[in-house]
């Protein structure tokens, strides 16, 4: 009987230890594989394609009848000359002393569009830009007290 010591007397100590360097090298792959994949992107600012559009109010006369009037509105680089006429209603909050006055729209007319060098342009306008421009013209008028009555 002949007796290998290089082949039967293993130590069970290396053996453990291949096992623990495979298993921590497999952990350690895993573990970057997970990274790479769960990684998020980075955030990326986008701008919008065309800068949002700014209204403003230039002039605004509410007529002796107090229910109509004219307005001049800049929208953008615009001037936008529309007349119109409004309805004036109470409303509250529920509250006793909380009663005012609320304006609403009812027709708006686009007079004439010029540029703030004078040339006539084209009605442009579309829903969006009506919708708008009733709103401000609305606030205008309640925030300044241009329809209350005077007696």
């Amino acid at each position: 009987m002949e007796q290998n010591t290089l082949n039967h007397n293993r130590s069970s100590f290396q053996l453990r230890m291949k096992h623990v360097a495979i298993g921590a090298s497999m952990l350690f792959g895993l573990t970057g594989a997970y990274a790479l994949v769960s990684e998020k992107p980075t955030p990326i600012t986008t701008y919008p394609l065309s800068k949002p559009t700014e209204y403003g109010v230039s002039a605004i006369k509410v007529d002796n009848n107090k229910s109509s009037g004219e307005a001049v509105m800049k929208l953008d680089g615009f001037y936008i000359y529309t007349s119109f006429d409004f309805e004036m209603h109470k409303e509250n909050y529920g509250v006793i002393g909380s009663e005012h006055e609320v304006i609403e729209i009812t027709n708006l007319a686009i007079d004439r569009i010029t540029s703030i060098g004078g040339q006539e342009y084209s009605d442009f306008t579309d829903r969006n830009d009506h919708r708008n421009i009733n709103t401000l013209i609305a606030t205008y008028i309640e925030k300044n007290h241009l329809a209350e009555d005077k007696t």
